[in-house]
């Protein structure tokens, strides 16, 4: 970690030991910025390791194409990685709509604002929200238009419409927050609003204004604030970056203490669309749909971290991904020969179905069970080993 970190490296590396002790190791840090994430994970690939497993989210990684950090995670795969990642701890704060206009006006005398809006139903271009008094709203909201993180060059990462996002205090009818980058000259897809309610007013909308441009065709956001933030049509996918990447296994997690019962905070899944090719960029013909989370394991584990530090015992999906990726590296350690795919579908397949029908967007498979290769050689899966053929 870095020297002002919290150690969560150090805790994450003393769980996968634990679970796979004997097991050489390495750290690369994943900040401060998705530039360093991903030479990170291309240098623990060209170090050697067979197995790589990451807990770290920037918000402006892009929902709808693989950004610089996605497109590292799925190089590492190609090349013959195990590769876990925390799947997310933003239960289901998240929103998802399909683009539709409609003419409106916000806000009131100077501070009004006017123009295209997005249309909720009916003509509606608030979104109700609900924001308890001291709650926090860090919203990260983006649409379909290939980005990578920190802009680009390049032209299929050129970012053509110029999209807002604003907080209406209904009380009064002010705005009383908004982002509103000039997303040509960023070349990001993304917009970052925070607020936090100081008021007794707990009814508030959002809104968001196509400014310039063609219109996308979906739009979404995920709430990195904190629970006490309610929003009208609530309850889209909360995942991003290399956790949805095809290949690198999403991890959700239930308490060790509760394993039937998936942690109320980790993140919803579901089929996740993808409009761009992964390393080009280039515009799909029909939109790639992959299905998250992949797997569960344990949280709630204990480490050597002083008790104050927050990570012991050790919650979250930040724990649980080292936890497969210990158990990756007990059946390479049993089949050196057996390929990333093969791993992936031994995992899966062998997951213990505990959960209640219909949890697969938040447990994936079932919880994580070490079961060893029984072949001499083991098969190669063939389709989606959570959708066989």
């Amino acid at each position: 970690d870095a020297p002002t970190g919290t150690d969560e490296g150090r805790a994450m590396m003393e769980v996968a030991y634990d679970a796979a002790p004997g097991s050489s190791m390495a750290f690369s840090a994943g900040g401060p910025s998705p530039v360093t994430f991903a030479n990170s994970i291309t240098n623990l690939a060209n170090f050697g390791c067979k197995v790589i497993t990451d807990d770290l989210v920037f918000f402006n990684m892009p929902l709808f194409n693989d950004g610089r950090v996605s497109q590292a995670a799925q190089t590492a795969v190609n090349n013959g990685v195990v590769y876990t990642s925390a799947f997310g701890n933003q239960a289901d704060w998240g929103w998802q709509a399909a683009w539709s206009p409609v003419q409106g006006s916000i806000g009131s005398g100077n501070s009004a604002v006017s123009g295209t809006f997005m249309n909720l139903g009916g003509g509606d271009f608030l979104q109700n929200l609900t924001l308890s008094t001291g709650s926090i709203l860090n919203l990260a909201f983006t649409w379909n238009s290939a980005y990578l993180e920190g802009g680009s060059s390049l032209a299929n990462y050129q970012v053509n419409n110029n999209l807002d996002v604003f907080l209406v205090d209904l009380g009064s009818g002010n705005i009383v927050a908004s982002s509103t980058s000039i997303n040509p000259n960023t070349d990001m897809a993304w917009e970052l609003l925070g607020y936090q309610n100081t008021s007794a007013s707990t009814s508030y909308a959002l809104a968001f204004q196509l400014v310039s441009g063609n219109a996308p065709t979906r739009l979404a956001w995920i709430n990195y604030g904190d629970s006490n933030v309610q929003a009208q049509g609530q309850g889209a996918t909360t995942s991003q970056g290399t956790a949805t990447v095809p290949g690198v296994i999403a991890v959700a997690a239930a308490n060790a203490s509760t394993p039937q019962t998936p942690e109320s905070f980790t993140s919803l899944g579901g089929q996740l669309p993808f409009y761009y090719d992964t390393f080009t960029g280039a515009p799909l013909a029909t939109p790639q749909i992959r299905q998250k989370p992949d797997i569960t394991a344990p949280d709630g584990i204990s480490t050597t971290l002083s008790p104050n530090s927050g990570l012991n015992p050790f919650f979250g999906t930040s724990c649980a991904a080292p936890q497969v990726a210990a158990a990756s590296a007990l059946l390479l350690s049993s089949k050196p020969s057996a390929t990333n795919s093969q791993v992936f579908f031994q995992l899966v397949s062998n997951a213990a179905k505990i959960y209640p029908a219909g949890s697969q967007n938040l447990v994936g498979a079932g919880m994580t069970t070490v079961v060893p290769f029984n072949l001499a050689t083991p098969p190669d899966p063939s389709g989606d080993p959570l959708f066989p053929a």
